[in-house]
């Protein structure tokens, strides 16, 4: 008899340890739970793109060419400005920049070509960052090589950076560097005259656009 009250007595612990062990475990699957986000981060909104891609509205579209810069690899890179209109709310409008870049595919070897859109509110950053990375030189880090970047919500990018004998070029990339023209950094500075222009073209167009 004394033997059987062991015995229940080790069973009774046995089952008491697994039940706690149980409810541990459900505690640290539901906390892994709430602290799990529930959906990705949302990527950031490109008002041009996003108000193109209406539908049931008629949309007008306006485009003013701003100029082209070529590379010596014959590459290309144009930038228009660009308009986008409700025809039932004449308040409405988004301004912006197109910029179209005909270069190489990174890793592919073949002709690209690929389109970013910059909203007006992102302009005056993007002639900032273009105007910083322009002057960069090696005394950015103490390391032997550098890499200086600038980059959009659309996935258009403009780097600086130095080659093993320490000459300063600079790529522009488009879509996540689907198409790249590499350029000079005075082919570089033609680039930021478009985007100055582009600015002042559209800010000449925002004061006059009705109210």
């Amino acid at each position: 008899m004394k033997k059987f009250g062991i015995i229940l007595f080790f069973v009774g612990a046995l089952l008491t340890a697994c039940e706690n062990k149980n409810q541990t475990t459900a505690k640290s699957k539901e906390s892994a739970e709430v602290q799990t986000p529930s959906e990705s981060p949302k990527p950031q909104t490109i008002k041009t793109e996003a108000f193109s891609a209406r539908k049931g509205i008629v949309l007008i579209k306006g485009f003013t060419s701003i100029g082209t810069v070529k590379s010596k690899d014959a590459g290309r890179v144009s930038v228009e400005t660009v308009e986008l209109r409700d025809a039932s709310n004449p308040k409405s409008q988004e301004l912006g920049i197109k910029i179209d870049v005909l270069g190489f595919s990174q890793g592919m070897g073949r002709v690209a070509d690929s389109i970013s859109f910059i909203d007006y509110d992102e302009i005056d950053s993007l002639i900032k960052g273009l105007d910083y990375i322009a002057k960069i030189d090696k005394s950015v880090t103490t390391m032997s090589d550098f890499e200086v970047t600038y980059k959009t919500k659309s996935d258009f990018s403009i780097s600086v950076f130095n080659d093993s004998k320490g000459k300063l070029s600079s790529v522009v990339s488009s879509g996540n560097r689907t198409a790249n023209v590499y350029l000079s950094l005075d082919e570089l500075e033609k680039i930021k005259s478009l985007f100055v222009k582009a600015k002042q073209s559209l800010d000449t167009l925002k004061n006059g656009s009705p109210k």
